[in-house]
């Protein structure tokens, strides 16, 4: 690794972590409140989204008697499911240094660290340092969704950093690599299924083309996820 690569990924690093903190203290000394908007805590971003879901998954994995006797928020319990295991998993592992909506914010910033470097990989397969090193930047604040589910209760970051990083394994020929990545990629959200469907394209084709199709074989790890 040259010292550009060196020093991008470093300020990638910084940026994710400075962005987060930025945004987590503005709530913790409620500073939207102080200027004229409405009053605003960490609670406000521990229940955004599906945090508290992912949180109650954390605890009583997928225990309809627990989460009715524990909890009582209003989702079903059929919906619980919906929520695939590895986030609250790491919301758990996080769980055993701070409590528990904290280990979910550091599950997330995980996750956004993993998305900076992924997409610097990524990007660097078509672009020259200087350029994947400011897309990767950009990509940290917009779109203002993705900036939003950097910050809160939320496995997209994770979903999104694991199929960029099974698309550059997959370039770079990495086959097996490519296919875990991509299986992790499951474990958080079901829409990774897309980019399988996507490599048994390119599975398809090769088999016509007389070509290799051993190395597709690792890919049968996603929909075992399942």
């Amino acid at each position: 690794m040259n010292f550009t690569k060196y020093y991008s990924i470093l300020a990638l690093v910084l940026v994710t972590l400075a962005s987060s903190l930025i945004f987590w203290l503005a709530f913790y000394y409620n500073l939207p409140g102080k200027i004229g908007f409405q009053a605003t805590t960490l609670e406000t971003i521990f229940a955004n989204y599906d945090g508290p879901n992912y949180l109650i998954i954390s605890k009583c994995g997928y225990s309809s008697q627990c989460i009715r006797h524990r909890f009582s928020l209003p989702s079903p319990l059929e919906y619980y499911p919906a929520h695939f295991p590895f986030y609250p998993l790491l919301i758990k592992y996080y769980n055993l240094f701070t409590a528990g909506p904290k280990a979910m914010l550091l599950a997330t910033l995980s996750g956004s660290l993993f998305l900076s470097l992924s997409a610097y990989a990524f990007f660097s397969l078509f672009l020259s340092p200087p350029n994947s090193f400011w897309l990767s930047f950009l990509l940290i604040f917009f779109p203002a969704r993705l900036f939003v589910l950097h910050q809160i209760g939320a496995p997209e970051t994770w979903l999104l950093a694991a199929i960029l990083s099974s698309i550059y394994f997959f370039k770079t020929k990495k086959y097996f690599l490519s296919a875990l990545m991509l299986a992790l990629a499951q474990a958080f959200k079901s829409p990774a299924i897309l980019l399988f469907i996507v490599y048994l394209f390119f599975f398809i084709k090769d088999l016509f083309s007389g070509k290799d199709i051993k190395k597709y074989f690792w890919y049968l790890l996603v929909p075992l996820t399942i």
